[in-house]
């Protein structure tokens, strides 16, 4: 493998571009004058970390500390998912009392920023920067240039022609190499990874791996790296086998967009083989921007590292779907206490298709779940808690998958 030359180091503090963790209460329109007593009752430090992970440790340290100093337990609340914009939805929403914190990393508010159409900085009060990382910049060792200055000497001949990893779209290491173009004078393509580690590796080796979504899967070298017609030559071929049980979560569509993304992002890591969006009678929003989140559930494939795309419906009415649905074995899980069994209970048969209903907010009216039993469906309980909507989703596709 190609040695890895490294060029030059950005040290953290520079601006707003560095891999920053920040720490926001609720927007304060009126803060009292007994502040001083703050805290009085338990906090919640809500996190977009994902458990393990650089900044979730330091969240759960600084929590420790909180609680230590303050003598309030400091909660850590993980809400992870579309890029840190479901953390920063919910402490935008709570209530502007300082007792509901945002624990995020500079990539999680700059895709809020760029990506959420409603978000506004009024809504948050900064508290400070917490700690900080480096940035390196790392060319492949068959590039000519073994200082910064020769490398964008190099660049600057070869406008649209070189190609640049990051993080993923909006990332913090994105958007420094934006920066790092603009104050150079240089022109690169950007190619958008799920982490770190596959772009040292594609960086060393000049290599791809693709996948068509059908379970085929292809190392490639780049030949022709062209911005809009980027050439590759297949190395090697293989075919992983597909699943053995066809997993369908058929579940409404909900009014919080984001949401609904999380619930396709983590569906297709899980392995689910379709998705049908449903429009039932309680369903609030019925909007759906087909080719969004398609490209979410291939953006989830890639970070899940599998070669099957979960097959993604346009939506469709629930008493359309429960008439027509030829699956095995059918299930339909709602609110309504009367004799439901539980799904770990009755999945249990070694069927190839299982279909299981998730109902909107409001659950599933008396008349839609009379129609799915006479359908042959089987109505069943999630557990013993009242589950969201895109939750529910989440346990019935890990039982239906796992257990």
């Amino acid at each position: 493998m190609a040695r890895i030359r490294r060029l030059i180091f950005v040290r953290c503090g520079i601006a707003a571009f560095c891999a920053t963790t920040t720490l926001s209460f609720a927007a304060q329109s009126d803060a009292p004058a007994s502040f001083q007593s703050y805290p009085t009752k338990p906090i919640r430090l809500v996190t977009a970390a994902t458990p393990g992970s650089g900044p979730e440790v330091i969240a759960r340290h600084l929590a420790a500390k909180f609680t230590e100093a303050w003598g309030q337990q400091v909660v850590v609340d993980p809400r992870p998912g579309a890029t840190g914009m479901i953390s920063g939805d919910i402490v935008a929403k709570s209530a502007p009392d300082g007792y509901t914190l945002w624990f995020a990393t500079s990539t999680q508010v700059l895709a809020s920023m760029m990506f959420q159409r409603n978000w506004m900085a009024r809504d948050y009060a900064p508290i400070g920067m917490l700690s900080g990382t480096a940035f390196a910049i790392a060319v492949n060792s068959s590039v000519p240039a073994n200082t910064l200055a020769e490398f964008i000497a190099y660049a600057r001949t070869r406008p649209g022609k070189l190609l640049f990893g990051s993080n993923g779209q909006g990332s913090t290491s994105h958007m420094c190499t934006e920066l790092f173009q603009k104050l150079a004078g240089i022109r690169m393509v950007h190619v958008a990874y799920k982490g770190g580690t596959p772009t040292l590796v594609d960086l060393a080796g000049g290599q791809l791996q693709l996948t068509n979504g059908k379970g085929d899967l292809f190392k490639t070298e780049i030949t022709d790296n062209n911005r809009k017609k980027c050439k590759v030559k297949v190395i090697a071929a293989s075919k992983e086998k597909g699943p053995t049980v066809n997993i369908t979560i058929a579940i409404s569509l909900i009014k919080n967009t984001t949401r609904f993304e999380w619930f396709l992002e983590k569906a297709t890591e899980i392995g689910v083989t379709e998705i049908i969006p449903l429009i039932c009678a309680r369903t609030e929003k019925t909007a759906f921007k087909f080719e969004r989140m398609k490209s979410i559930l291939v953006s989830a494939i890639l970070q899940s590292q599998q070669t099957w795309l979960p097959l993604l419906h346009e939506p469709i009415k629930f008493n359309e779907l429960v008439k027509s649905t030829t699956h095995q074995q059918k299930f339909i899980a709602h609110c309504i206490n009367d004799s439901k069994r539980n799904l770990i209970d009755l999945n249990n048969e070694p069927l190839s298709s299982k279909i299981i209903l998730i109902g909107p907010e409001g659950d599933f009216t008396a008349v839609e779940i009379d129609l799915a039993l006479q359908n042959h469906f089987s109505a069943v309980s999630l557990g013993d808690t009242r589950l969201r909507t895109e939750t529910a989703g989440i346990v019935a596709a890990t039982l239906l998958r796992f257990v």
